[in-house]
């Protein structure tokens, strides 16, 4: 089974355009997939370089190892994903020691992020599911699922027991309707990571900085001459 819906015939309209560096989601442009289907199709097909040119429009956050994005399908809301940037490598063996361990590093704080958003948006949150598979799609990323109790017996079943058609059907895929969750989770993530949003404007440099105020134009008065005695 194919963790990530592939469906050409999705609607673009559906698919978010995000708000990427480290510690950027990626912008909104005329690379958003709603441009073309071609385009829709393209950034599905190379998630990772996707990710790294800005056009995938699933990244919430980029991190140090690689990309916190939403995932394609929400029947369980808040389910997310990071996607390791050495692309080169299949399994997460292929990493070096030290990439292994920000690579897991990073996944603990999006496990976190995922926890308290979906906390604070469904009191029917129990757990999250953490996987790191990698059996069709054969570069490094992994799974977080969030977990809740009206699953009813699912909730304590893994998450590929549902049907297929949770992943590909559009009844499951991501509509505007998620922003709200995707949004917290993003907050959560900058929070935890401790990566700041990024101003809208240019900053300006320390030469720019008037720390003195303004300095008058107008010519120094002559002193009043002194009082005499009469």
């Amino acid at each position: 089974m194919n963790l990530f819906s592939k469906k050409a015939d999705a609607d673009p309209a559906d698919v978010p355009t995000g708000s990427a560096p480290v510690g950027s989601a990626h912008p909104s442009s005329s690379s958003s997939p709603s441009s073309s289907e071609d385009s829709a199709i393209s950034w599905r097909d190379d998630r990772v370089g996707a990710s790294a040119r800005g056009e995938n429009p699933m990244v919430m956050l980029e991190l140090s190892s690689g990309w916190a994005v939403v995932g394609d399908t929400q029947f369980l809301p808040g389910y997310s994903l990071l996607i390791s940037k050495h692309r080169d490598a299949a399994m997460l063996s292929e990493l070096t020691r030290e990439q292994r361990l920000q690579f897991l590093a990073d996944l603990d704080l999006l496990a976190v992020a995922v926890e308290r958003a979906c906390i604070e948006k469904d009191p029917a949150f129990r757990r999250v599911n953490i996987e790191i598979l990698g059996n069709t799609d054969e570069y490094v990323h992994a799974h977080v699922f969030p977990r809740y109790e009206w699953e009813g017996p699912k909730a304590q079943r893994p998450v590929w027991d549902y049907r297929e058609t949770h992943w590909t059907d559009d009844l499951h895929q991501y509509k505007p309707g998620h922003q709200p969750l995707r949004d917290a989770i993003t907050a959560q993530l900058r929070e935890l990571s401790g990566i700041k949003e990024e101003p809208e404007g240019p900053l300006a440099q320390p030469h720019e900085v008037d720390l003195e105020g303004p300095v008058s134009t107008e010519p120094e008065s002559a002193p009043e001459p002194a009082p005499t005695a009469e």
